[in-house]
């Protein structure tokens, strides 16, 4: 984070001579001594360069590289080393390497490194001299499980390299090195430079502000390549982002002969100085100077006045109780391959997920670059960094593997430890989830347990969990990211893991049974009444939920010509051809429209219920944006480019997901005419301020206001306050009618809405036009004219209807795989059954009583489609309607011909129909052979 002022650079950005080396020849053979045939440009990578083995195949689950390559390559350049480097020390810095390297200066082996987080710097002081040297980096990007992870030789160069030598690659790069992105690139991505700074100098500063907040701790590594001893004097200036003083000062600092020697001291903050947080993200600065006769090291380093703890179940932040709304980033950056090290690209990416109202992210098994941190620091983000290592290990975790992780998270803090943004930091991605293998969860428990203690030791800034997901009671982290509560996690050692809603952290059941068996939007009537309080009762430390929502869009093949760069957009080309192919091409607008409509009112709904909850201290989105990866995982309300789908505004989205959130508890959400309405506002509030407040309720119909009310309450920071109760009688409808229930804050400028549906009260509907099956009587009463509702009791073929759109991607766990409802929401069929076209909370019981029909065989469109999986791309739905012989049939699988007594949605829906059939409307344009009705209700 700090910066060397005084520091000499030599840029080594351009053209380097280059050469692949698939089978491992280059260091036995002595690559570093022949001049390189080939040419690439760096900052970059094989695939930016073009170059590799050739495009991989295309499939379903990922995006695919134009240039796949891993294993060596060797990349070479002629320096010309300044005079002034003389009687300095002198290192090469460069930023991302992926991620193993070998230097060569002319013909002497300079040395190994080794990280996907860290620079890899190379000391070159002993060996450097003024002129042209030839520098020959060797990057391998080789993993355990690919057929290229044979043995790095290292015998030619083992003389040269102090010991060095390398065993098997470790399977331990997370989504830096996953297959399922993909994301293992090879080559240099940053910053590349040599630098030269004096043999005495500030190798590292860092500021810890105290929990008091007015006074700070320095702390200082000093570096000695000089060999003698010696007195300095350190001056320091504290400056704002205007770059002011607002404070200096002087310290003698004795000078050891040791080659590295640390210091520390107190420094009194002046007053008036702004705390770091999401509202005020102010950077100050103190600037370091150390002089040693007449040489001088200057350091500058940035930091954020802010103290993160855990106190009674809750993340504190310079004292005031803070929710974590985030979001999951998953390495995904479909143009570069490999994360962004300029700030401009992060600071549209915070920006943007501001606009939604978040305030955190966690990176999925990677470390990102400097940049991030930057503009994280900028935008006020509190960030949750994330070891490597295999997710959901199932077996032990092997010593060489466990001494690169320890070694890659020193070297995280070392790097990023002093940004404010660096709130948190897991030890990896569901490192205890393999229950079923007890003494292997705790000898790898007690692993997690050591990183922990090690990274808490190193450096207190932070906050340390052992995994995100699961929590457990052995653990010494400081918070839980799980989507298990305590209890769930006991009952899952137990081999007892159910349905207890008590056990969860979000609508899936986790780990559990198929998920959308149990999961509460399939299972549970829609209501606005459930938290996580009770699953939490016993929470001893803060938890955020991990991995919340996963609602998959359908997969929008329009976007393709966006897939420009170094990834081929292999699986979104395989459903269209798919799509083309069945005639469905000119769908996929509004099947991206529905899906997606459904996708973000389960995504709002699962946020909502975690912001009531008021023992929970944040959630972790899957996603805001799509993932290509892992099956095609179009999980997000914004495409892999951060750019929005059209689904909602950015302003709309924060009325249900910001620092000040209007909410509702309230029973359900249908209602019988007549009916009482009760609900309770509440208001989240995780600003640093409190309000005395108006609060006001309104009901409306289509605009026109039925009711309205409010009061005047205290809302209390960090709290999720309730304003006051209120209740009303629904008008006694003759016609089903969609209604509004608003709260507003009213200074505030806060407010957020829900719908209801109300129906009216239920009448007999027998009718002699309603047939349950295709017999002889019915085929003679087409025959002779009339018009007939079909509602069949057996569909063979069918699939069962599920209320939402699927989880993660219909690859993942046993599911319907398909994503809700499409029709014409005013099409004469459904003329007084309110809808906006795509499956709403009203759908339920409909959805969830109904079977979808195959209707692939028959020549007719669907009058509510079920917009199926984009594996089969099947021509599904519920409702369709056709001429046959002389009479006209309307067909529907919603299960209506049951008992209605208690299902007064899909009894209206059933009036309706019986409605539409009898209207001059009723009048289908497609035909049917009654031998194909006949085929396709038997086969």
């Amino acid at each position: 984070m700090t910066e060397n002022r005084n520091i000499n650079t030599v840029l080594l950005n351009g053209n380097w001579k280059f050469s692949l080396d698939p089978e491992r020849r280059g260091i036995r053979d002595a690559w570093y001594l022949k001049e390189l045939s080939d040419l690439v440009r760096l900052p970059g990578t094989t695939d930016s360069n073009g170059k590799g083995q050739g495009p991989e195949k295309q499939n379903y689950r990922n995006l695919n590289r134009k240039n796949s390559y891993m294993g060596q390559a060797w990349y070479q350049k002629k320096i010309w080393v300044p005079e002034s480097f003389s009687g300095k020390y002198v290192t090469l810095f460069l930023e991302r390497c992926l991620w193993d390297t070998m230097l060569w200066m002319d013909d002497q082996f300079v040395g190994a490194g080794e990280s996907l987080a860290a620079p890899h710097v190379f000391d070159l002081t002993d060996i450097i001299t003024p002129g042209q040297h030839v520098f020959t980096l060797m990057v391998d990007n080789s993993n355990l499980g690919d057929e290229n992870a044979a043995d790095m030789d290292t015998s030619g160069c083992r003389d040269l390299s102090s010991g060095f030598s390398r065993h098997r690659k470790r399977n331990c790069g997370g989504h830096h090195t996953s297959f399922l992105m993909p994301t293992n690139w090879n080559g240099v991505t940053g910053v590349m430079e040599l630098r030269a700074q004096e043999p005495v100098h500030l190798e590292k500063a860092e500021i810890y502000p105290l929990k008091s907040l007015d006074k700070i701790e320095v702390r200082l590594r000093i570096k000695n390549k000089a060999g003698c001893s010696g007195e300095g004097n350190l001056h320091f200036e504290l400056k704002d982002e205007l770059d002011t003083c607002l404070m200096s000062g002087e310290k003698k600092l004795p000078i050891a002969k040791e080659a590295v020697q640390y210091c520390s001291f107190v420094l009194d903050l002046p007053e008036g100085m702004t705390q770091w947080n999401e509202f005020t993200p102010v950077l100050y600065q103190i600037e370091f100077a150390l002089q040693m006769g007449k040489r001088e090291s200057c350091r500058t380093v940035p930091f954020g006045l802010r103290y993160l703890e855990a106190e009674d179940g809750h993340i504190i932040l310079n004292g005031h109780r803070i929710f974590l709304r985030g979001t999951v980033e998953n390495c995904t950056f479909p143009l570069t391959f490999a994360p962004p090290c300029d700030r401009g690209a992060w600071d549209r990416i915070f920006k943007i997920a501001a606009d939604y109202g978040l305030n955190h992210f966690r990176f999925h098994s990677f470390c990102p670059p400097e940049a991030a941190f930057n503009a994280a620091d900028r935008a006020g983000f509190l960030l949750q960094i994330e070891l490597g290592g295999s997710s959901c290990p199932d077996k032990p975790e092997e010593k060489e593997d466990t001494l690169f992780l320890q070694r890659e998270l020193e070297r995280i803090l070392d790097c990023y430890g002093g940004h404010p943004s660096f709130g948190m930091l897991s030890m990896g991605n569901e490192q205890l989830v393999s229950m079923n293998q007890p003494e292997m969860l705790a000898g790898h428990q007690k692993i997690l347990n050591e990183k922990v203690e090690f990274a808490r030791k190193k450096d207190s800034r932070h906050l340390y969990t052992c995994t995100s997901h699961p929590c457990t009671r052995e653990s010494v982290s400081d918070y839980f990211v799980s989507a298990w509560t305590l209890k769930g996690q006991d009952a899952a050692k137990a081999g007892k893991l159910t349905g207890n809603r008590d056990y969860y952290l979000n609508a899936i059941m986790w780990g559990g049974p198929d998920p959308l068996d149990t999961c509460i939007y399939c299972t549970q009537p829609p209501a606005l009444d459930t938290d996580y309080d009770q699953g939490l009762s016993d929470a001893d430390r803060p938890f955020i939920c991990h991995e919340a929502g996963q609602w998959e869009v359908f997969p929008d093949v329009r976007e393709i010509p966006r897939f420009c760069g170094v990834l081929e957009a292999g699986n979104p080309k395989l459903i269209r051809e798919d799509l083309e192919k069945k005639g469905m091409l000119e769908l996929v607008p509004s099947f991206v429209k529905a899906s997606g409509k459904l996708s973000l009112m389960l995504y709002r709904d699962e946020i909502e219920t975690m912001l009531k909850s008021r023992k929970l201290s944040g959630f972790q989105l899957l996603d805001l944006t799509d993932y290509p990866g892992q099956g095609t995982s179009t999980v997000g309300i914004l495409d892999a480019f951060w750019n929005s789908k059209g689904l909602v505004l950015p302003e709309e989205y924060r009325n249900f997901c910001s620092s000040l959130t209007m909410l509702l508890r309230s029973g359900k959400r249908v209602y019988m005419a007549g009916e009482t309405f009760e609900g309770e506002a509440l208001a989240a509030n995780y600003r640093t301020e409190g309000y005395e407040a108006d609060w006001r309720y309104t009901v409306t119909d289509m605009g026109e206001t039925l009711t309205a009310g409010g009061g005047s309450a205290q809302i209390i920071p960090g709290e999720v306050n309730s304003l006051g109760t209120f209740k009303f009688n629904f008008p006694f409808f003759k016609e089903a009618h969609q209604l509004k229930v608003k709260l507003e804050l009213l200074e505030k400028g806060v407010e957020n809405a829900w719908d209801f549906w109300i129906y009216p009260q239920m009448e007999e509907l027998d009718s002699p036009q309603i047939i349950t099956c295709l017999d002889e009587c019915a085929e003679d009463r087409l025959r002779s004219g009339e018009r007939l509702l079909l509602l069949p009791d057996n569909i063979p073929d069918s699939i069962p209807g599920v209320f939402t759109t699927v989880f993660w991607n219909p690859q993942m766990k046993k599911q319907t795989g398909t994503f809700g409802i499409c029709c014409e929401p005013s099409i004469p069929a459904l003329k007084g059954f309110p809808n906006e076209g795509y499956t709403q909370w009203q759908w339920w019981d409909v959805l969830k009583n109904s079977r979808v029909m195959n209707l692939d065989m028959l020549p007719v469109t669907p009058l509510i489609r079920v917009i199926d999986s984009f594996m089969s791309n099947r021509k599904l739905g519920i409702l369709f309607e056709a001429s046959v012989e002389k009479g006209s049939l309307l067909v529907c699988s919603a299960g209506l011909q049951e008992i209605l007594q208690d299902r007064p949605v899909s009894h209206w829906l059933k009036a309706c129909l019986l409605r539409y059939l009898e209207s001059d409307s009723f009048c289908p344009q497609e035909r049917l052979e009654m031998k194909q009705l006949r085929s396709f209700l038997e086969h």
